[in-house]
């Protein structure tokens, strides 16, 4: 299986030796799962990867001889897999329970407060402002692009940008952590 749990790679060998004969048949059917009402289909095309929707798959399966209406579904689809990794998984492996966490504090270490429902974007603003293009871009020590910004400068979605970016990736608003600071202090 993808996530190195078992399994062959066969469907995934016979793909890529087709293809290397100039064939191109990227689907493939995880059998147990066949029953009337679908199965778990895959696709190696390189623009899906992923499960997919085969709408004819009765006709595809029918020309192998399989009829789909008498199927009995005999092992596990994927998102049962799935289901039953994550319901098993432990996850104390990749969290820090029970462990002395270092605090950190200082410039790209900066998080936006959450306002109740914000988290998702505020985590999407912190990475993207993080990168560095957009540091390249907005990062604005010297207040040049802040500077230039209309006497509105409230409005100016420029000017805005270039000041959460420097609130982020700078040490105004998180100065390195010293020997004797308050745990409290922001």
């Amino acid at each position: 299986f993808f996530d190195g749990s078992g399994g062959s790679n066969g469907a995934l060998d016979h793909f890529n030796a087709e293809k290397e004969k100039g064939n191109f048949y990227p689907l493939v059917v995880k059998l147990g799962t066949i029953t009337a009402q679908g199965a778990d289909v895959f696709s190696y095309a390189p623009d899906e990867d992923d499960l997919v929707k085969d709408p004819l798959l009765a006709q595809h399966l029918q020309h192998w001889g399989i009829d789909s209406m008498r199927m009995e579904k005999t092992d596990k689809s994927m998102a049962e897999m799935e289901a039953d990794f994550n319901l098993s998984y432990d996850f104390s492996r990749i969290c820090e329970s029970g462990e002395e966490l270092v605090r950190l504090r200082g410039p790209g270490l900066v998080g936006l407060k959450n306002l109740g429902n914000s988290c998702y974007m505020n985590s999407t603003v912190q990475l993207l402002l993080a990168l560095p293009e957009a540091k390249r871009r907005y990062l604005d020590a010297d207040w040049q692009i802040r500077m230039k910004a209309p006497s509105d400068a409230a409005t100016d979605l420029v000017a805005q940008v270039a000041k959460l970016t420097n609130g982020l990736n700078t040490d105004r608003y998180a100065p390195p952590w010293k020997e004797g600071d308050d745990e409290d202090d922001p």
